[in-house]
């Protein structure tokens, strides 16, 4: 069995965590998280510069986007 380092559990159990909030706001689909939705977000028009985000979130109304910052202030949220 693999071990993982504390850092990368902390990590994945944070994103578990956030995702679960987020599911709260959004509808599954508006939450990409697997590592083939989030390629085509690893850059904007400055390829040079490329990092694949933790995750995405495709909000529909200003009240969607409102409740999704509030949560940025949270432990693991940059």
């Amino acid at each position: 069995m693999q071990q993982h380092p504390p850092d990368q559990i902390q990590h994945q159990v944070a994103k578990n965590d956030l995702i679960g909030k987020l599911s709260e706001i959004l509808d599954k689909d508006a939450i990409l998280y697997r590592d083939e939705e989030l390629k085509p977000y690893e850059c904007d028009g400055l390829s040079a510069y490329q990092q694949v985000p933790w995750l995405v979130v495709l909000p529909n109304t200003t009240g969607q986007v409102q409740q999704i910052l509030r949560l940025c202030p949270d432990p693991g949220v940059h």
